[in-house]
């Protein structure tokens, strides 16, 4: 696959040994194979790091890592200083995608100057399903972008990392990393700096990401109401930035966007049965 670039696909794992082999094998199936696939453990206490060094002994394009838990964020970042891909995804220990998302997500980097493919996804709550995102495949503008980000300031098509392909080059240039030190949230802060660097975004209009929101997660954990809050007065600073720079704040209309970014909620359609055939083995 000499034309097609090598896409860095970054793992945290942390106590995962239920869900882990689905997880990665989800990811050696893709139909997409010119992968670095990189696993970072984080300090797990179960079976999850043996389970990582059988995997990759088993697939050469695996690379396993391991470190002093410290985050989710602590473990992307060493995959970042690991990854060699010209583009960068990341996936969690719990999610899986379709066998084609990356060479779709892929493809959609051929358009224009492209800095960035974000894809519809499903959100996975207890045994059904909602398909969240916008539009059809569509090449827009940062501005465009943002303006959408504004509009559904809650909503993780827009703020989280796992159904998009950044360019790697960006990271590197302008020293971009998660900050180790917000609990919940690192990812919406991440994409307000990676988007002060981008100037087209690719948007797929086809789910291919299977987000598990789970009640005991860190997200959950986190949105009580003062986490919530919280967790605003973090990321509002680059937000705000953001939207300055590109034009969207101006005016009475971005002011209330400002002031909605604190108030709007992330919403739902109708949860629909999540089918097993939609899970992988």
């Amino acid at each position: 696959m000499g034309a097609s670039p090598l896409v860095s696909i970054i793992m945290p794992v942390y106590n995962s040994e239920e869900t882990l082999l689905r997880a990665v094998h989800d990811i050696q199936r893709q139909t997409y194979e010119n992968l670095q696939i990189l696993l970072i453990d984080d300090g797990s206490t179960d079976s999850s790091l043996s389970m990582l060094y059988k995997l990759s002994e088993e697939d050469s394009r695996i690379q396993v890592a391991t470190k002093v838990n410290g985050g989710p964020s602590s473990a992307r970042n060493l995959g970042l200083d690991m990854a060699e891909g010209e583009w960068i995804a990341f996936h969690d220990s719990d999610d899986w995608m379709e066998p084609y998302a990356i060479e779709r997500m892929v493809d959609g980097t051929k358009w224009g100057a492209c800095e960035m493919v974000v894809a519809n996804f499903y959100r996975v709550w207890n045994g059904r399903y909602h398909v969240k995102g916008r539009g059809s495949d569509s090449l827009v503008s940062r501005e465009e972008y943002v303006r959408g980000m504004a509009s559904r300031p809650s909503d993780f098509f827009y703020a989280v990392s796992w159904n998009k392909l950044m360019k790697r080059s960006i990271f590197e240039e302008h020293g971009l990393r998660l900050d180790e030190t917000v609990r919940y949230g690192e990812d919406h802060l991440m994409m307000t700096k990676y988007l002060s660097y981008v100037r087209h975004v690719f948007i797929l209009g086809e789910p291919l990401y299977y987000y598990l929101d789970r009640p005991g997660s860190l997200l959950h954990q986190g949105m009580t109401p003062l986490g919530f809050v919280r967790n605003r007065l973090t990321i509002f600073p680059g937000y705000r930035s953001l939207l300055k720079d590109t034009g969207v704040s101006r005016g009475v209309k971005g002011k209330a966007r400002l002031a909605a970014f604190f108030v709007t909620p992330s919403t739902d359609g109708t949860l629909l049965p999540l089918d097993e055939s939609q899970i992988p083995s």
